[in-house]
């Protein structure tokens, strides 16, 4: 499992999803994205590569709870889990 932000100092996080995809050894990883853009296009990029789930950085805590859980439950099973898109803010 990678927690990958998208806005990174050297890298965007999206190229680094492109580079994993497209590398053997990396391309069934399981991806999710925090972040803190809210960008539509940020979203569709980031989506064709795959990712298990997007989450925006929030100060809320329930938040990072979902994201604890999300990865917890992918170190137990140890399966591939389905797209989880948190709600878009205005």
């Amino acid at each position: 499992i990678l927690l990958l932000d998208l806005n990174l100092p050297k890298y965007s996080g999206v190229e680094i999803l492109e580079r994993l995809r497209h590398s053997t050894r990396c391309r069934g990883l399981s991806v999710v994205v925090i972040t803190s853009s809210n960008s539509p296009r940020d979203r569709e990029s980031v989506a064709r590569f795959g990712i298990t789930a997007y989450f925006l950085k929030s100060t809320d805590l329930d938040e990072y709870m979902k994201i604890g859980n999300l990865v917890k439950a992918a170190l137990e099973d140890l399966t591939i889990l389905p797209l989880v898109l948190a709600p878009r803010r205005s």
